[in-house]
């Protein structure tokens, strides 16, 4: 406050003042000398509240610690889980709904099935028209009308196929029970094709694309004029430190000679964490209740996935009665629900902060444009068909009129020889 003293609040200080007051323990504020949970450094010495433990400058840490080997060396851990964090490392995203190029346009409408399946779904396509065209050839005389087999030439087998595939009845229907099999398996297995890009497609349609500068730590890394943001004392960067992927080890370097890194800390430091450019390691529950709404921007690094872990009270060593009063008392605490209504209290306004408004994301004008543009391919197909098979036609008619005339000759001449 203006004056120099403090206020203290939150869910912490509201479990502990439950405590105190059940245990009726006599204690004493003190604001710790340097920011940060707790890390050792190389040359051995603690920082943050670890630090305020070991050196016995506190009793009690009022704050939630990931249980460490290394921490468990110097401090006490009260093993009732006060809050439960899911740290990961946070970049800003953005949404983008106009392609950039033609071919993530024409892109979007295969995007609901991975390309290994649309090569198998052309194999099924080409197995089932050879298999179709070689039972109705077999059979005809014995089952099938001369009419299908010459009007269900290979080609027309493909297009029937492709017709199934998109809900198109046949004109003409195999009679023969070989021919029929191998329709009806046709029909089933597309039918299971057109399903699934179905309900893929309304999913891809109605969930937002988030937008990812960065995917991994290695881009990170090596994308110039990225920096790091973290709160002081986290356990994990000694873990870093030998880690078996270089790029752990990267940030680990960068951590200890402060390059790039922004140490989070006053209110203002946490705005930070929206710019672009600016990773941040963080649980966004954390962040939300320092920057609100703007936390909703961060989205997780793709190879970096937020791993669940239980955070506990930490008291300094030596005091073992106080650590059986204080375990008791919090499970107890615990089992009447008490921890979780101060829990809810504090941290549901927070709870749907980033949920959608709405329901249903509106269709993007890629998506639209994708749609739009069949229309004009399947007249151009049809046209530039349309002109081949005039041409074609034409040929045959010639070579026909010119064989009759060639015909008509030779008779002529032998007529009068």
């Amino acid at each position: 406050m203006a004056n120099g003293s403090y206020v203290y609040s939150g869910y912490l200080y509201d479990i502990w003042k439950l405590l105190a007051g059940n245990l009726n323990l006599q204690y004493r504020m003190v604001e710790p000398e340097g920011w940060g949970y707790g890390n050792r450094h190389p040359n051995g010495t603690w920082s943050g509240m670890v630090g305020e433990l070991f050196y016995g400058r506190a009793d009690v840490a009022l704050t939630w610690l990931l249980d460490r080997p290394d921490r468990s060396s110097v401090v006490d851990y009260i093993h009732i889980a006060i809050e439960e964090n899911y740290d990961a490392f946070h970049i800003v995203g953005g949404t983008e709904d106009v392609p950039q190029t033609a071919a993530q346009m024409a892109g979007s409408l295969l995007r609901p099935l991975h390309a290994h399946v649309w090569w198998a779904v052309l194999g099924v396509l080409l197995v089932l028209s050879v298999a179709l065209r070689v039972v109705i050839y077999f059979n005809q005389g014995y089952g099938e009308r001369i009419q299908t087999v010459t009007e269900m030439s290979l080609g027309s087998c493909l297009f029937y196929n492709y017709m199934s595939l998109v809900g198109q009845s046949w004109a003409i229907v195999p009679t023969s029970s070989s021919a029929r099999i191998v329709t009806i398996i046709s029909w089933m297995i597309n039918i299971i094709i057109v399903n699934s890009f179905t309900a893929n497609l309304i999913s891809d349609l109605a969930v937002v694309t988030v937008h990812r500068p960065i995917g991994s730590l290695r881009e990170f890394t090596e994308q110039p004029g990225w920096k790091l943001a973290m709160q002081s004392g986290y356990g994990v960067v000694n873990d870093w430190q030998t880690s078996p992927d270089q790029y752990e080890r990267e940030i680990y370097r960068r951590i200890s000679s402060h390059d790039g890194v922004i140490e989070l800390g006053d209110a203002q430091s946490f705005w930070l964490t929206t710019q672009p450019k600016v990773m941040t390691f963080i649980d966004i529950k954390q962040l939300k209740l320092k920057v609100g709404d703007a936390a909703c921007s961060l989205v997780p690094l793709l190879d970096q996935p937020a791993k669940l872990t239980p955070n506990y009270f930490v008291i300094a060593k030596g005091q073992p009665a106080l650590r059986r009063l204080m375990y008791a008392e919090l499970l107890r605490i615990s089992e009447l629900g008490l921890m979780s209504h101060l829990k809810l209290n504090r941290f549901s306004r927070i709870e749907n902060m980033c949920t959608s408004s709405s329901d249903t994301k509106a269709m993007s004008l890629g998506n639209t444009l994708a749609s739009i543009a069949l229309v004009p391919l399947g007249v151009a197909l049809g046209l530039a068909i349309a002109v081949l098979e005039n041409l074609w036609a034409r040929a045959v008619t010639k070579r026909h009129v010119t064989g009759a005339a060639d015909r008509q000759h030779f008779i002529v001449m032998k007529l009068v020889s």
